[in-house]
């Protein structure tokens, strides 16, 4: 089993192999210019697949399966519409910076700071 994904900011394509995000150790990210989503995004694609999988194995008793879903194919209630995307991303982009500094030994907040 493998994902086939296509950055949407280089327009490189590459391959994930879901087994890493099964088992919770990989991050999603371009390996051609380093865009990456954010982790709880993945943790969530991760625990989605892993009961997709489930579901499969259930159904595999009783049917042969081969499963194919493209992201341009989602029905409608699953797409963003524009402001809904623009808001994800900023969402992301200050999850990835949090994580980032997290990352390179920073702290994520200001520790001086009253909360």
């Amino acid at each position: 089993m493998s994902i086939d994904l296509t950055c949407l900011k280089c327009d490189s394509s590459f391959e994930l192999d879901p087994a890493g995000l099964l088992g919770g150790s990989d991050r999603l990210h371009c390996p051609h210019c380093g865009a990456k989503a954010s982790p709880l995004v993945v943790e969530e694609f991760a625990n989605a697949l892993a009961e997709l999988c489930k579901q499969i194995a259930t159904l595999s008793k009783r049917f042969s399966m081969s499963l194919v879903l493209e992201s341009d194919d989602l029905p409608n209630t699953y797409r963003l519409d524009e402001e809904e995307e623009e808001e994800e991303e900023v969402e992301e982009e200050e999850e990835e910076d949090l994580f980032d500094d997290m990352d390179d030994g920073g702290e994520a907040y200001d520790s001086d700071e009253d909360y």
